[in-house]
């Protein structure tokens, strides 16, 4: 039997609760609010609802939970990291996990995947101020590190859960989204063109600018841009899978820059399991 500190049971009973309790919606803000489509063009509006329809239904993203899954980045085809993500996204908790690299070349060399040392963070999503929890190689790591670490993985969790999803989000609150024209075809995509819906945030709840392209014949998003000082940054979404209804992108690849290419794997769509987020007490 593994047995858990007074203070693990105490914080997990306090995270069953708010998981059990009244709450109808995912703890995705500090102040929730609808999606307000008079502040968009009716038309950017109908191509993203035209989108979620062929995704899987906004419902089906209203409703998950939890989501995890794991990422890849490959440059040149090497894979420089490898992290795993557990998003309680009906009460605002992430779990991170990221191999460290030198271990997993390591593992890789000598065929032994017990040498792949993993770094994991639990922490809350909207109450930033919560310490949160880090460890390292199964041991917990210095109180003056956790939040470094913390704050590191809040920012792979900002980038990596838009890559994952970020066409469900187009309908968040404060969300902008303004119909820009078509994009022809080129290449692998857009094949009989795409609408470009451009995407921006109300005050103080974004700054970032994104383009949406959707296919004219299939509806789905077929690259993803974000405005950057020297450009537009895009990535071309492919091997789609569907997970608890809905459709998730297994690889991403940057337009400009093939060789650049982040991949998702193990999707998978559940109830909040308490214990990915409180950490386990050592005897």
């Amino acid at each position: 039997m593994t047995w858990r500190s007074i203070i693990g049971v105490v914080a997990a009973v306090s995270a069953l609760s708010m998981a059990c309790g009244g709450r109808t919606t995912a703890a995705t803000q500090k102040t929730p609010a609808a999606f307000d489509a008079t502040k968009s063009d009716a038309k950017a509006v109908a191509a993203i609802d035209a989108m979620h329809k062929a995704l899987g239904g906004a419902d089906a993203w209203g409703k998950a939970k939890q989501i995890s899954w794991e990422m890849k980045y490959t440059l040149k085809g090497e894979m420089k990291v490898w992290i795993k993500h557990a998003w309680d996204k009906w009460n605002g908790r992430h779990r991170f996990e990221s191999v460290d690299m030198k271990s997993h070349k390591a593992a890789l060399s000598a065929n032994e995947p017990k040498l792949r040392k993993w770094s994991v963070a639990m922490h809350d999503l909207i109450d930033t101020g919560k310490r949160g929890y880090g460890e390292h190689a199964g041991k917990p790591i210095a109180n003056d590190d956790v939040k470094r670490f913390v704050k590191t993985a809040t920012k792979h969790w900002k980038s990596n859960h838009y890559q994952l999803a970020f066409h469900y989000k187009a309908k968040d609150p404060g969300v902008v989204l303004k119909h820009v024209g078509e994009l022809k075809e080129r290449d692998e995509i857009c094949k009989g063109g795409c609408q470009t819906v451009k995407v921006t945030f109300a005050d103080g709840v974004g700054e970032d600018t994104y383009y949406i392209n959707i296919n004219n014949t299939t509806k789905m998003p077929d690259l993803v841009e974000k405005q950057a000082a020297s450009g537009r940054l895009g990535f071309i979404l492919s091997d789609w899978s569907t997970v608890g209804g809905m459709k998730f992108p297994g690889k991403l690849v940057n337009i400009g820059l093939k060789e650049e290419v982040f991949t998702i794997s193990n999707v998978k769509v559940a109830d909040p399991d308490d214990f990915l987020y409180v950490p386990r007490a050592r005897y």
